[in-house]
């Protein structure tokens, strides 16, 4: 989009409009683009905004994040979280261990992996610094431990063990 402006435009290094007058560079004061002029002032006060709160509108329909339709963690169920990623090395090393474990607690516990790449707010809403980490919740579904890094499947098997007895 072009804005026009009086006297001699040039393009600054960022891409802005700028109006050379006796020598020096000033930021335009009005914006005109297709025949409709406007302040520059009345832009950033009131297009802005709007635009903004259209963007976090269509962000927020057009990508739900979630992780599957499952909430973690189970009530009345002993829950482990993997919060990793898929392209993570330790995370990839983990996958396996996951899939047995999940397999060997079937109907006992839940065993749950959330790609906190795919599902960013799931980061934030468990409290992650590093990647893998691992949350261990009782059936009352009150987090009771909780280790960043990887983790061994007998150390895991252990964990579950101990909170299925508790």
């Amino acid at each position: 989009m072009a804005a026009s402006i009086g006297g001699w435009r040039g393009v600054g290094s960022m891409g802005q409009s700028l109006l050379y007058t006796r020598g020096r560079a000033e930021a335009p004061q009005r914006l005109t683009i297709k025949g409709y002029s406007m302040r520059i002032s009345d832009v950033t006060r009131h297009v802005l905004p709007v635009a903004l709160l259209c963007l976090f509108a269509l962000g927020a329909v057009a990508f739900p994040a979630h992780a599957g339709d499952a909430v973690y963690p189970v009530k009345g169920t002993v829950t482990m979280i993997d919060l990793g990623a898929k392209s993570c090395v330790p995370c990839r090393m983990m996958a396996p261990i996951l899939s047995e474990l999940k397999v060997d607690f079937k109907g006992r516990a839940d065993v749950v992996f959330i790609d906190v790449w795919e599902n960013p707010d799931q980061s934030e809403a468990y409290g992650i610094r590093v990647i893998p980490t691992q949350i261990f919740y009782d059936k009352s579904g009150a987090e009771v431990y909780r280790h960043e890094g990887f983790m061994d499947k007998e150390s895991i098997r252990r964990m579950l063990d101990v909170l299925l007895k508790g």
